[in-house]
């Protein structure tokens, strides 16, 4: 998405879509501006700090973050490259799960290394 609210309201209203069906009686009485996106934005910051490398990088990096329950420093640029050079590590592994999840519709695709040339990570 081109504009960052646009992302924010696009992801709260499938939050928010997504917890009225799931679990109508926690919903009842409140709106989705009583949702908290604390950690979805996060998330979109780590997205728009690596776009320039690739949309892989970003999910990459947010992956290690969750993976390996890493707590983010800001402004620790030591601690960014050591997160970001897990993160590229985990590419090929994160492009075999979209292939395979494209294959279960039909795409007939193979989960060739995509960016390391390594085999993905065991």
């Amino acid at each position: 998405m081109e504009k960052r609210e646009t992302a924010i309201s696009a992801t709260l209203d499938i939050i928010w879509g997504a917890s009225k069906r799931i679990a109508p009686n926690a919903t009842a009485g409140k709106s989705k501006d009583d949702v908290s996106l604390d950690v979805q934005k996060e998330f979109l910051s780590m997205w728009e700090n690596h776009s320039r490398d690739g949309p892989l990088a970003a999910i990459g990096v947010a992956a290690t973050y969750l993976l390996f329950d890493i707590e983010q420093r800001k402004g620790d640029k030591e601690h960014s490259r050591a997160v970001g050079a897990l993160g590229v590590r985990l590419i090929d592994d994160i492009w075999e799960v979209i292939v395979t999840t494209k294959n279960i519709f039909g795409w007939n695709l193979t989960a060739e290394p995509l960016f390391t040339g390594k085999p993905p990570l065991q």
